[in-house]
């Protein structure tokens, strides 16, 4: 009775140290991931924010935001042991040559500035981004977010915006905000119509040109306009 006892336990306690091993191992893979993801956003000048620097509520940052473990067992292993990265903001005016977004499976909110975001989105793995700003002071072609399928809102400001039609694949796109004007035709956002939840925020809205405004609708009969451009539609 014993002896089958203990071969019982020592089946157990095989079992459980196989499973932990494999929970370790995945933790570290996920860890290192993000951490080459960290370090190649900080090499080019960019910056990100961890969870507990976030109110998901507010969505905004928390003020003098204390980490919940202590700082010497954070140091021991690394910070990307124990926090998810949500937030990065990218700099793209060095035009990295190498992948800096393909192990972006944590990051819920990113924003690129300056440079071509296309490259570097043709390498990306941003399966969660729900929030994308891209602020570029040239011609931006929206097909390099194609393939952002859980993407929610959308903010661009660029000279000039084409590839529209690329946005009609995602469902899930609730908000875009974008210079109106940088679009060469209103007729080009009669690619969106299966978009049926779509808000559009256009920029400058003290600026907005109303006929353009008119023909926009006229293409998205259900599209939401915030309430400082229906006003002005009366």
């Amino acid at each position: 009775m014993f002896k089958r006892f203990t071969r019982l336990s020592l089946r157990a306690l095989l079992l459980f140290v196989t499973v932990m091993a494999i929970v370790v191992a995945l933790w570290h893979r996920s860890s290192q991931r993000q951490k080459m993801l960290v370090e190649g956003i900080r090499e080019y000048e960019g910056n990100v924010a961890y969870d507990w620097q976030i109110d998901f509520s507010k969505h905004d940052f928390i003020p003098n935001a204390t980490p919940p473990y202590p700082s010497w067992l954070v140091d021991c292993f690394g910070e990307d042991y124990f926090y998810s990265v949500h937030f990065a903001q990218v700099n793209l005016s060095q035009d990295p040559q190498k992948p800096i977004l393909q192990y972006g499976e944590s990051l819920d909110e990113l924003n690129v500035i300056r440079g071509d975001p296309s490259r570097v989105f043709k390498t990306a793995y941003l399966p969660n981004l729900r929030r994308l700003e891209i602020w570029v002071d040239t011609p931006l072609d929206l097909s390099c977010v194609a393939n952002l399928s859980a993407l929610e809102h959308l903010s661009v400001q660029a000279s000039k915006v084409s590839g529209l039609s690329a946005l009609k694949g995602l469902r899930n796109l609730r908000i875009l905000d974008l210079t109106t004007d940088a679009v060469e035709s209103p007729e080009l956002f009669g690619e969106l119509t299966q978009l049926t939840s779509l808000g559009i925020n256009p920029f400058q809205s003290d600026e907005i040109d109303l006929d353009m405004l008119d023909s926009i609708y006229a293409k998205l009969p259900n599209l939401k306009l915030p309430k400082v451009l229906l006003n002005r539609k009366k």
